[in-house]
């Protein structure tokens, strides 16, 4: 009977020591869920129309709010200070098939307190972006338009350093809205 001793002893300690992987310490990064939730409250503008002739950056604001997890009873929160500080850009073509490189953004850093709004404006075109669509795309601008859903994913962490996002869509429109003249025969 002694010699299943050892065996049970490991076991009953592997058992006690299994939840303590895998679930991550909220105080030190870890991989817990945030009470915090970011809803995109607005976008504004919605739509956006870059002139490609003139390679000018496009910007958006995204108004999100820092709300509790769904369910929190009433008069308690679950929610800490969100510090929201990158983003990328994703585009999907709407009126022709087109592959757009994403545009990854940062440097702007946004508090969001508790139960509080915070804007962040979202550099969504760039010059950049503009001159790829320029050398890939040679009909939009000479009497064509490119149409794309921009897709922003916005990302942060709260007070125990456990990342949160949220997301937003905006509409861009990319044409020529200079009149191309041509010279008379």
């Amino acid at each position: 009977m002694k010699s299943y001793r050892a065996p049970r002893l490991a076991s009953a300690i592997l058992l006690a020591a299994l939840p303590l992987f895998g679930c991550g310490n909220p105080l030190d990064g870890g991989s817990s869920p945030s009470g915090s939730y970011i809803r995109v409250e607005s976008v504004d503008p919605r739509t956006l129309e870059p002139n490609i002739a003139e390679s000018s950056n496009s910007i958006t604001t995204v108004t999100m709010r820092n709300e509790s997890a769904p369910n929190t009873p009433e008069g308690q929160w679950t929610n800490s200070y969100v510090t929201m500080s990158r983003y990328r850009v994703d585009f999907t073509g709407l009126n022709m098939s087109a592959s757009i490189p994403s545009i990854d953004g940062g440097g702007q850093t946004v508090g969001i307190p508790p139960d509080e709004s915070a804007d962040m404006d979202v550099l969504v075109m760039d010059a950049a972006t503009l001159e790829y669509i320029r050398s890939h795309y040679p009909t939009v601008g000479n009497g064509g338009s490119l149409t794309l859903r921009a897709t922003i994913t916005i990302w942060g962490e709260d007070a125990f350093k456990v990342t949160v996002q949220t997301e937003a869509q905006v509409t861009v429109v990319v044409n020529n809205t200079t009149p191309v003249t041509t010279a008379a025969p």
